[in-house]
């Protein structure tokens, strides 16, 4: 069952608790259920992220899907930034051994081409609140070999506050997750 979102004007969105926004880039999502449980790196500047695979063994060239999901850690209503650009949220992939996993060229791309801003949205979140991204590893890093891997997203909450001044707050990562290729 979805939760809707209230919009207070075009551009700011309020979010009642436990709703999930659905901005340009986000798949539509469902309301948090009973029994969800998401792990949160450590806030910064209000604001946790999390990662969550759909599940933890994946076979050779399936795609490897899971979700961010950034919430408002603080006591107070927050503003982020939402916007159509897929280098919003940047993943990082390791081996067991921490060697970096080989990026693919659409990787490679994102991370060293321009910043391509189609749309983008104030959301004001109120406290608990979240915005979540569907996402697929598989078009980003070669995953061609079995093995245990580890993945973890981080995002710049510097330049998407609007009321906190450049160099106050940096990145945010999320948790960590273990997962399996066969």
């Amino acid at each position: 069952m979805r939760r809707p979102f209230r919009c207070l004007v075009v551009v700011t969105a309020m979010l009642l608790p436990g709703a999930v926004a659905v901005p340009a880039t986000a798949l539509s999502v469902p309301a948090k259920s009973v029994g969800e449980h998401y792990d949160y790196g450590t806030p910064v500047c209000g604001f946790a992220l999390s990662i969550k695979l759909d599940k933890k063994k994946f076979a050779q060239g399936e795609p490897v899907w899971g979700t961010v999901r950034i919430k408002n850690a603080s006591r107070n209503a927050r503003t982020i930034v939402v916007t159509d650009d897929k280098k919003q949220y940047l993943f990082s992939v390791t081996d067991l051994s921490r060697n970096n996993v080989p990026k693919l060229e659409f990787q490679k791309q994102l991370e060293t081409g321009p910043e391509i801003l189609l749309r983008s949205v104030a959301r004001e979140m109120i406290p608990e609140c979240y915005l979540e991204y569907k996402f697929n590893l598989a078009t980003r890093y070669d995953l061609s070999k079995p093995g245990k891997y580890i993945v973890q997203c981080h995002r710049n909450v510097n330049q998407y506050i609007p009321a906190v001044p450049k160099g106050v707050c940096g990145m945010v990562y999320s948790n960590k997750v273990e997962f399996i290729m066969k």
